[in-house]
């Protein structure tokens, strides 16, 4: 795992004693739990109650805090590898082991909240259609038409398999063809960029 500079700087600003006090401390941790945990609003309003350090201080400290708990849980970092990762900081060995104690007690929510927002789609790794054709009955009385129905089945990073089914028309599955087509171009013409 790695964490950006100014993410640094803030966690070590957060666990210098002599920045921000003990009970500062306490309320950015509660606080970085609570938000992950709950899936809240960031709210930084209560950093108008404490005292102590200069209030963009304490913005930073809480940035990187929310910041450092999300990426741990995001990487499935155990308990004892993110204390390993936070003792490379040289860090204040107590506020470490409070951050730990944090980590430890919000990882599994802060990870399902991760889920909501998971970016992974699907992969389409099957596709089944069949073609029908409605004639001209009593009831529609208008000319026939073409019915595709387009099943694909859809595999999860998780290797979960769900089915999205729909129905169109020919000019609605060339149209989506087309659209298909131009995607993969982009995506092709992306990747030869950054060659």
């Amino acid at each position: 795992m790695k964490i950006s500079q100014e993410i640094t700087v803030g966690l070590k600003r957060l666990c210098n004693k002599s920045v921000v006090s003990d009970n500062d401390f306490q309320a950015i941790l509660r606080q970085s739990a609570s938000v992950l945990s709950n899936y809240g609003a960031a709210d930084d309003s209560y950093i108008s109650q404490l005292e102590g350090a200069r209030k963009d201080t304490l913005k930073e400290a809480y940035a990187s805090a929310v910041t450092l708990l999300t990426e741990a849980a995001r990487n499935d970092l155990s308990s004892s590898s993110f204390s390993s990762f936070l003792e490379a900081y040289n860090l204040n060995p107590s506020r470490l082991e409070e951050l730990v104690i944090i980590y430890a007690n919000c990882v599994e929510k802060i990870q399902q909240n991760l889920r909501l927002f998971n970016h992974c789609l699907p992969h389409v790794v099957d596709v089944k259609w069949r073609l029908d054709c409605c004639v001209k009955s009593n009831s529609s009385g208008g000319p026939g038409y073409l019915l595709y129905f387009v099943q694909f089945l859809c595999q999860s990073p998780d290797k979960s398999s769900s089915t999205i089914d729909f129905v169109c028309t020919v000019e609605q599955l060339r149209e989506m063809v087309e659209k298909l087509k131009d995607a993969n171009r982009k995506v092709e013409k992306i990747a030869n960029l950054t060659k």
